[in-house]
């Protein structure tokens, strides 16, 4: 997958279901990778590490909430946002969905422009916690090499030292 390009997978058992995402999805200029149920869809984020995840939490083989905790606790790709998509609408669903890992929550029938403005704002989210994640690492790597500098540092001032005393041993 390019860097430049927005992935989108989508995990969604029925096919009407992801006609109808795929149909808002082509509006925003994005790449779009389907799987069928959990298991696929587990397989598919970590082969493809697509740059967000609409899940379905009603799904075959592996259901929504166990497909998005194994995505979650793999370090390769628990950085992904997922979107549970979801006909669960009940008191207490989107807490499950949250609990699980899913970063939000859409109850079906989707509401096109809820579907757009949750996508844009999760992509800005990541996209800003990679950068962040950018600069950390390059704090921590300048950071790990602070004892190697101070070393040399010590090493070049012990060395300063020998030749001053050597040169005032030869004045002598």
């Amino acid at each position: 997958m390019s860097k430049d390009v927005t992935t989108i997978l989508v995990v969604e058992d029925n096919q009407d279901n992801r006609t109808l995402i795929k149909a808002i999805l082509s509006m925003m200029d994005s790449e779009i990778i389907e799987a069928e149920d959990g298991e696929v869809g587990v397989k598919v984020a970590v082969e493809q590490k697509p740059s967000l995840i609409l899940m379905d939490l009603s799904l075959p083989q592996k259901d929504g909430w166990e497909a998005t905790r194994e995505i979650k606790a793999n370090p390769d790709v628990a950085h992904i946002p997922i979107i549970a998509l979801t006909a669960h609408a009940m008191l207490g669903d989107r807490e499950k969905a949250l609990e699980a890992g899913c970063n939000d929550y859409i109850s079906k029938p989707v509401n096109m422009m809820e579907l757009r403005e949750k996508i844009a704002l999760h992509l800005e989210n990541a996209k800003q916690a990679g950068a962040a994640a950018s600069k950390d690492d390059k704090v921590a790597g300048e950071k790990k090499d602070e004892p190697a500098k101070a070393k040399e540092k010590k090493a070049d001032e012990s060395k300063e030292k020998d030749t001053a005393a050597d040169k005032k041993e030869t004045d002598s």
